[in-house]
């Protein structure tokens, strides 16, 4: 498909709240197209796409299109819908809905439920940007990635059960969840990408998978309520962003104590951190 810009809001780097402010909880986001039939600013359904019929699978309202060579369906927005729980089709005109598109649903306030079929693989950035309601989100076998923003800011997120498959948490894709109480690891994940968790400041402990292999910068910064962070047994240790085996982000755990994360590491200040679980190797970062 061909790559979208639209003018939603996203987070920046540092995981805080891009300028334009967030709706009301009884606010969904409005869907238009422009003269020619393109999606305009805000995401929604574009050249083709139409509401589900109601008594097809799936909620209806919402819309869907093909890609550009027919062989999958996406799920490009909340097109007509009103509902505040919805399930997104698993198939569009007897193709599988594959993909949730950029922004379809980013700032969509009254949203508090949503389940995502079998057969979708991805979640594109900025799906889920800041929809401020949303309290449930059931995830699919056979999702691949989560990426960039896709959950960011969704300030009512209490649980996010990660399905094995999952190898990618794109940047961002969880922060400012600051509800998001647990998070349950796929044994398949590789690679947790930089701030993907920065700002849930209720996030209690994480367990993290033998099969990571990467945890970006910040990736747990500024969860001020974290007091463990440990490895499965067998795990041989993360790299992070500077390129230290068996560390995380280079402020460590929280980010803001100076503490390192589960490897026992040494972080900036010197401070020395909680010894890492089996299976880490405890290599120190590039402050030793």
């Amino acid at each position: 498909m061909k790559e979208r810009k639209t003018g939603a809001r996203a987070a920046d780097n540092g995981g805080n709240r891009a300028k334009g402010g967030t709706p009301t909880s009884a606010t969904f986001c409005k869907r238009r197209t422009d003269n020619g039939g393109n999606r305009a600013k805000g995401g929604g359904a574009g050249k083709g796409a139409v509401g589900i019929r109601k008594g097809r699978q799936g909620t209806a309202g919402l819309t869907y299109e093909l890609c550009e060579d027919g062989s999958f369906a996406v799920c490009t927005g909340i097109g007509t819908c009103k509902k505040r729980e919805i399930v997104i089709a698993g198939t569009y005109q007897g193709k599988a809905v594959k993909r949730i598109e950029e922004y379809a649903f980013s700032w969509c306030g009254g949203l508090s439920a949503v389940t995502v079929p079998d057969g979708v693989t991805g979640i594109g950035e900025n799906a889920f940007y800041g929809c401020n309601a949303l309290a449930s989100v059931l995830l699919p076998r056979g999702l691949e990635r989560i990426e960039r923003n896709a959950f960011a800011q969704c300030e009512s997120l209490l649980r996010v059960d990660i399905p094995d498959g999952v190898t990618e948490i794109g940047e961002g894709a969880f922060a400012q969840c600051e509800a998001l109480l647990a998070v349950t690891f796929p044994n398949t994940l590789v690679s947790v990408g930089k701030n993907a968790f920065y700002g849930c400041c209720a996030l209690g402990g994480v367990l993290l998978p033998a099969s990571l292999k990467r945890i970006g910068k910040n990736a747990f910064s500024k969860c001020s309520s974290l007091l463990s962070v440990s490895f499965a047994t067998g795990a041989t240790g993360a790299t992070d962003e500077t390129g230290a085996t068996g560390a995380t982000d280079e402020t460590g755990a929280t980010g803001e104590t100076g503490e390192t994360d589960a490897t026992g590491a040494t972080d900036e200040t010197g401070a020395r951190g909680a010894t890492g679980a089996r299976g880490a190797t405890g290599a120190t970062d590039e402050t030793g």
